[in-house]
């Protein structure tokens, strides 16, 4: 992680009407806006930066999606039963990952561990 991201995640995730999800159909749509939201962020605080996305700014637009959506996940009031039974555990991101069985799988580290959504 660049200086100065987690505070545009941070500054994103206060600032949830930014960007209204449900004027996109597709989670891509949606993730490519957030990713130009973050960049035109970044060069408003760092002009000399690259102007074009990149696969890094798609992946923090998805972090930045996720971890919104996430945000209420400890206050709903099943959470301590998914938390038990899921073995839920943040990771290094901040992300609801699932843990289990398939810890010692020889699996890529997000196929043993999926992130955690709720339905709703």
């Amino acid at each position: 992680m660049k200086k100065g991201e987690s505070n545009t995640f941070l500054a994103l995730a206060e600032t949830t009407t930014l960007i209204d999800c449900s004027k996109y159909s597709t989670l891509g749509k949606l993730t490519r806006i957030t990713a130009y939201v973050l960049k035109f962020i970044d060069l408003l605080r760092f002009p000399m930066q690259e102007r074009q996305l990149t696969s890094e700014d798609m992946r923090r637009a998805m972090t930045c999606l996720l971890k919104i959506s996430q945000a209420s996940l400890p206050n709903i009031s099943k959470f301590p039963v998914w938390s038990q039974q899921f073995g839920l555990y943040q990771d290094d991101a901040g992300i609801w990952r699932c843990g289990g069985r398939l810890t010692k799988a020889d699996l890529s580290p997000s196929t043993r561990n999926p992130i955690f959504l709720d339905k709703d």
